[in-house]
C-alpha cells in the first residue's frame, strides 16, 4: 500500500540548508517504511540543527534513495507523481498548496498523520481513496491515520479527592467511543480522517447547516450524499464545505469547524462555505486563517463549485489538529513566553452580561475574586487579575496575541470563554468549575493537548434561589434566580469551593507541567521501552 508522506516531511533549503524543497506528498507516493524512515531522518537532522550540531547529509541521501520503486529488470523506476496515482490522473496540477506546513517542533511532528492516497487491491474499500472511486465527480482523496495518544487526569484539590472519582466516571462515559482508561492515564484510540475533492458539483436541497442532527458535518453519520454533480457554470472555485453545527458561534467554530479547515490545509482552498452569518470573533479568526470576508461564503443557491473539498470526517480532538489550527492563526505555543514570565490571571465570568447564553454562573463570584486578589498580593510577583471582556480588544488578532504573551492562568465556569486558553502557551493553568448537571471534557482535552495544567472542581448545582450578598452589585435585589427552563433543562449555577480553588492556585500557579504529565503517543497495548513512547519528547 502506498503512503504519501504528510506535511512534516518537507525540507526547505532556506530553513535547513540541506536540500531543495522536498515535498513528497506532491511529487510521489512511497512505502510506509520509507515514509517512517525518512521522517525520522529529517526530524533527527532538525534536532541536530537546533542543537548546533553538524548535519549528516549522507544519512539524508540514504533516506532519499528509498524514494524510488523496487528494481525491475535491473533498473530503478521512479514512482509515479501523485497526480497520476490519484483516481486515474483526474487531479489537476494546482490542487495542492505550494507548500505543506512543517513549522512545528520535531516532538509535535511525531503526531502528524500518515496519509494514504492510493486505492490498491489491499486498501480497505471504506478508505477515502477507494470510496472516492464510487463518486463520478471525485478527483482526489486522502485517508489520514492519526496516532493514538494519552493524557494524565486533571489536578484535583487535596481537599476534594472525591472529584477524582466523579471525573473518571463522567469522562469514561463521555469519551467511551474514542478513549479508554489505561492505568493512570486516559488513552485515545488511533483515529482516521478523510478528505475528498470533487469537481463541478453543487449541494442537494436536503443539505443541513447549523443544526445538531445526525448526518451533519463531523457527526458519525456525516456523508458526501449531499454533494451532487452539476452541469451549470461554476459560481466559485476551490471551496471547503464546513457545515458543522453552529459554525457561526465562537465555541463551535473553534472546537469543530476549525478542524475541517485544518485537515485540508495542504490543498489550495480559496473559499469556506458555512451556514448562518458568523459572530465577529469567528469572522476575525477566519481572516487570520486566510479567509477574508470576501472568501467566506454563506450557503444559498445558486452554488456550483468547480472544486469542492469535503473533510467532514476529522478528529474531534488530536494534538496535530490543534497545532495546525494555531499555526494557521500565526501562533506557536513553543514561542510563548515562559509561564513564570507571564503576569495575567484571567477570569471568565458568566455573571456580568458577557455571554450569549445563560446558566453556569458562579454565585459567590465576588468573594472568589477577592480571594484570588488576596493570593496575588501574597505572592508579590507583579501578577494581576483581569475579568475577560472581548470588547477590550479590537479583533481576534490582538486578543490572541495578548493571551499568548501575557496570560498564565484562566479560571472560570464551564463555557466558551475558557476556549481562550488555546492562545496561551504550554504550562498555563486552566481551572474549570463544572456543574454536575453539565458534564463535559472539551476544556480538559484542549488543555492537555497543549501540555497545559488543567484543574477542575466537580460542583453540585446550586438551589434555585440563593441569597448571596456578595453579588448585590450585579443583581441589586440580592436574589439570584438559577436558570430553570420550561423544557426541563437542569440547573447549572454553582457555588465555587473557594478554599479548594485557592489551594490549587497556590500550588500550581506559574509552575511548569512535569514531563511525566505531558501528552504521549499511544500504540495500543504495546508499551515496550524500545518504542520510546514513555519519553517521546
Amino acid at each position: 500500500m502506498a503512503v504519501a508522506a504528510s506535511g512534516d516531511i518537507l525540507v526547505h533549503r532556506q530553513k535547513f540548508g540541506l536540500l531543495e524543497e522536498y515535498d513528497l506528498a506532491v511529487t510521489s507516493t512511497i512505502s510506509t517504511a520509507a515514509a517512517i524512515h525518512l521522517r525520522s531522518c529529517i526530524v533527527s537532522e532538525q534536532e541536530e540543527l537546533d542543537s548546533g550540531a553538524s548535519v549528516n547529509v549522507e544519512a539524508l541521501e540514504e533516506a532519499r534513495k528509498l524514494h524510488v520503486a523496487p528494481e525491475t529488470n535491473g533498473s530503478k523506476q521512479p514512482t509515479e507523481p501523485l497526480q497520476s496515482v490519484l483516481l486515474q490522473e483526474k487531479v489537476t496540477p494546482n490542487i495542492r498548496a505550494d507548500r505543506l506546513h512543517s513549522s512545528l517542533t520535531p516532538r509535535l511532528q511525531k503526531f502528524a498523520p500518515l496519509v494514504l492516497t492510493e486505492c490498491s487491491d489491499t486498501t480497505p474499500k471504506h478508505y477515502a481513496p477507494c470510496l472516492a472511486t464510487t463518486h463520478p465527480n471525485a478527483v482526489a482523496a486522502e485517508e489520514l491515520i492519526y496516532s493514538g495518544f494519552t493524557f494524565t487526569p486533571p489536578i484535583f484539590a487535596a481537599s476534594r479527592l472525591d472529584d477524582s472519582e466523579k471525573w473518571w466516571n463522567m469522562t469514561l462515559a463521555d469519551t467511551h467511543s474514542r478513549a479508554r482508561r489505561a492505568g493512570a492515564r486516559l488513552a485515545y484510540f488511533e483515529q482516521h480522517g478523510q478528505t475528498m475533492v470533487f469537481e463541478n458539483v453543487t449541494l442537494s436541497k436536503t443539505v443541513v447547516f447549523d443544526v445538531w442532527t445526525e448526518g451533519i458535518c463531523m457527526s458519525g453519520a456525516g456523508s458526501t450524499s449531499d454533494i451532487i454533480p452539476s452541469s451549470e457554470p461554476p459560481t466559485h472555485d476551490s471551496v471547503v464545505l464546513d457545515n458543522v453545527p453552529d459554525s457561526w458561534s465562537f465555541q463551535h467554530f473553534v472546537d469543530r469547524a476549525s478542524h475541517v479547515v485544518a485537515q485540508v490545509r495542504s490543498f489550495n482552498v480559496r473559499y469556506i462555505l458555512t451556514g448562518s452569518k458568523e459572530q465577529e470573533s469567528v469572522r476575525s479568526l477566519l481572516n487570520l486563517m486566510g479567509f477574508p470576508p470576501e472568501r467566506h461564503l454563506h450557503y444559498g443557491p445558486p452554488f456550483v463549485a468547480s472544486r469542492l473539498f469535503w473533510s467532514c470526517r476529522a478528529p474531534l480532538i488530536h494534538p496535530w489538529m490543534t497545532y495546525q489550527f494555531l499555526d494557521m492563526l500565526g501562533l506557536d505555543p513553543a514561542k510563548a513566553p515562559p509561564v513564570e514570565d507571564r503576569r495575567v490571571i484571567m477570569y471568565m465570568s458568566r455573571s456580568r452580561s458577557l455571554t450569549t447564553n445563560g446558566g453556569r454562573k458562579i454565585l459567590n463570584e465576588n468573594e472568589f475574586l477577592a480571594q484570588i486578589e488576596k493570593l496575588i498580593e501574597e505572592r508579590g510577583q507583579g501578577e494581576k487579575l483581569e475579568i475577560h471582556d472581548p470588547k477590550d480588544f479590537d479583533d481576534m488578532a490582538s486578543l490572541t496575541q495578548y493571551f499568548h504573551k501575557n496570560v498564565k492562568a484562566i479560571i472560570g465556569p464551564h463555557g466558551g470563554g475558557l476556549l481562550n486558553h488555546l492562545w496561551t502557551g504550554p504550562d498555563t493553568l486552566v481551572l474549570e468549575l463544572q456543574s454536575d448537571t453539565w458534564p463535559a471534557v472539551v476544556f480538559y482535552e484542549g488543555a492537555k493537548v497543549l501540555d497545559q495544567q488543567y484543574a477542575i472542581q466537580m460542583l453540585e448545582a446550586a438551589d434555585p434561589e440563593v441569597e448571596d450578598t456578595s453579588m448585590t452589585d450585579i443583581m441589586p435585589d440580592g436574589l439570584i434566580m438559577n436558570d430553570i427552563f420550561t423544557d426541563g433543562t437542569p440547573r447549572t449555577d454553582m457555588m465555587a469551593d473557594i478554599p479548594a480553588a485557592i489551594e490549587v492556585l497556590r500550588e500550581k500557579l506559574g509552575t511548569r507541567l512535569p514531563r511525566k504529565d505531558k501528552v504521549r503517543l499511544h500504540y495500543g497495548i504495546w508499551e515496550a521501552e524500545e518504542l520510546g513512547l514513555a519519553h517521546d519528547e
